[in-house]
């Protein structure tokens, strides 16, 4: 299954974005950041079983918000690819609740998406996106 390769650049663009607003002692010198790089580079040539083996390690095992948020995103994209439909819904709707604007805004377009593209897989209404839920 084809995902528009295009999805894959912007969670890759997110994910160097992010990296920009980490501090110093979170930069790629980590041991965790090769893993991160390899999957998101994985992901954006178009080999989604190999960013998944790379980006559910750093999702397991980050413990730094920004890299989880990017494993993350970079995930629900490789799972859609890969056919694992529910598994990519699923992480997709915990990432609507982030308290990173942009992060929210790119899960609200995905799972609208997912409506479109898997309206099989996808309960209740499929042509609005999910409302954000407020945050206190």
């Amino acid at each position: 299954m084809k995902v528009n390769r295009k999805i894959a650049a912007i969670v890759v663009e997110i994910g160097v974005s992010c990296m920009g607003m980490a501090s110093t002692s979170q930069s790629f010198d980590s041991p965790l950041a090769p893993s991160l790089r390899a999957g998101l580079a994985a992901l954006k040539q178009g080999n989604p079983e190999t960013a998944i083996a790379h980006l559910e390690q750093i999702a397991a095992k980050s413990q730094t918000p920004t890299r989880l948020l990017q494993a993350q995103m970079g995930l629900v994209v490789a799972y859609e690819q890969t056919g694992q439909i529910q598994q990519a819904i699923a992480l997709c709707q915990t990432l609507h609740h982030s308290q990173d604007d942009r992060v929210r805004e790119w899960a609200t377009k995905m799972l609208s998406g997912f409506g479109q593209r898997h309206p099989q897989h996808v309960s209740g209404p499929t042509s609005s996106p999910i409302q954000p839920t407020p945050t206190g």
